[in-house]
C-alpha cells in the first residue's frame, strides 16, 4: 500500500527483519511498530472504548476426543502428506506442511468440513459434540456465547447445526457481512 515506506527489501531484511527475528532486538521492533502503527487497525477486547458490552474473556482448555472417523482421516492425511513432503523441497515443502496443518484443523473441526460434504453433522465430530454440550451448559445458566472459527465454511455449518440443535436463529458474522448487517 505504501511502497518504500520500509525501504528497499534487502535493507529492510538486513536492518529490521534479521535483528528482530534472529537477535530478538526489541529496540528495532519498537521502531518498526512506530512506523507502521498508523496503518494498522488493531482492536483489543480490553479497550473498553471499542467494545463496551462484552464481559471479561475466560479461556480454558477443553480436550475433545476425535471420533473414529476423525482419527482415521487424521492418520490418512498425515501419512499421505508425509509421503509427499519427503520428496519435496524448498517452498513446495513449506506449502505442503501448511496444507497439512489446514487439513488437520478441518478434520478436527468435522469430517464434513475436510471432505466438503453437506448434510447433518451430528455424531461425527468430538469437537462439535463438546461445543453443543458447552452451549447447553451456557444456556442452562442463562448465559450467551460467542463461537469463533477460523473457517467461513465451518461457520456456515455451525450456524445450521446450532440452529437445529437449539431451535433458534443463530447470527453469523464474517468478512462478507455488510457493516449495516453487522450493526443490526
Amino acid at each position: 500500500l505504501n511502497p518504500r515506506l520500509l525501504g528497499p527489501l534487502e535493507t529492510f531484511r538486513r536492518e529490521v527483519a534479521t535483528p528482530i527475528e534472529r537477535y530478538g532486538r526489541d529496540d528495532v521492533a519498537e521502531s518498526l511498530k512506530r512506523v507502521v502503527r498508523p496503518f494498522i487497525l488493531r482492536r483489543l477486547k480490553s479497550d473498553k472504548t471499542i467494545i463496551r458490552d462484552l464481559p471479561a474473556k475466560h479461556e480454558m482448555k477443553v480436550v475433545c476426543t476425535l471420533t473414529r472417523e476423525q482419527a482415521s482421516l487424521y492418520q490418512a492425511a498425515v501419512d499421505e502428506a508425509l509421503r509427499r513432503i519427503e520428496s519435496a523441497d524448498g517452498i513446495q515443502r513449506r506449502g505442503l506442511v501448511l496444507a497439512l496443518i489446514t487439513a488437520l484443523k478441518q478434520i478436527c473441526n468435522h469430517p464434513a468440513h475436510y471432505l466438503g460434504e453437506s448434510g447433518p453433522l451430528a455424531g461425527r465430530s468430538g469437537k462439535l459434540q463438546r461445543l453443543v454440550e458447552m452451549l447447553e451448559e451456557a444456556l442452562a445458566e442463562g448465559d450467551r456465547a460467542l463461537v469463533f472459527t477460523q473457517f467461513r465454511e465451518m461457520g456456515d455449518r455451525l450456524v445450521a447445526e446450532i440452529a437445529r440443535a437449539f431451535g433458534t436463529e443463530v447470527p453469523f458474522l464474517h468478512g462478507g457481512v455488510s457493516r449495516t448487517a453487522r450493526d443490526t
